[in-house]
């Protein structure tokens, strides 16, 4: 988006940074919404789709980072305190626990063939190995230390199913 865009999405709507509420403002057509496909929050403005937490940085700060991560993990949770302009890496060290996750917890997974609960962390793109357990437990202990070694941010995974893992 360009200055002038800036200056029309400020007649258009609101941006309150303490709560992450956009409001429309009075006779503009404007469509606030969550998106289906990736959970964002998605605002129509004169006809074209943006993605709130995009409209929410550039509100503030007058420019769209390339990259810009929801602290918390929550999608809809736009205050300016939950966002941070982030390189890739940074965001891909803070993802919630994935929907097809069995165990509960990001990077760790039970082998049938070898009948182990295996720990693995992504750095730089490269699968690291962290072991493989007989307990749950063992496994979390050992990508929660993998985290910590290689700068994870502490939310990662943070959607983890497994009740005390924060305990481990």
């Amino acid at each position: 988006m360009e200055q002038l865009e800036l200056i029309e999405l400020k007649k258009s709507i609101t941006y309150n940074p303490l709560t992450g509420e956009f409001i429309r403002k009075t006779g503009k057509q404007i469509s606030i919404k969550p998106d289906k496909t990736t959970g964002y929050l998605r605002i129509m403005v004169n006809r074209k789709h943006y993605l709130a937490h995009r409209l929410a940085w550039l509100y503030v700060y007058g420019y769209m980072p390339t990259i810009i991560d929801h602290i918390d993990g929550n999608k809809t949770n736009n205050k300016l305190s939950n966002l941070r302009e982030v390189s890739s890496l940074e965001n891909q060290r803070n993802l919630t626990l994935a929907k097809n996750n069995t165990s509960g917890v990001t990077g760790v997974s039970f082998s049938k063939s070898r009948n182990k609960w295996e720990a693995k962390i992504q750095v730089n793109g490269k699968t690291i190995h962290l072991g493989r357990f007989i307990e749950l437990e063992d496994a979390i202990i050992a990508r929660k230390q993998g985290e910590l070694k290689y700068g994870f941010h502490k939310n990662h995974g943070k959607q983890c199913r497994y009740e005390n893992w924060h305990k481990l």
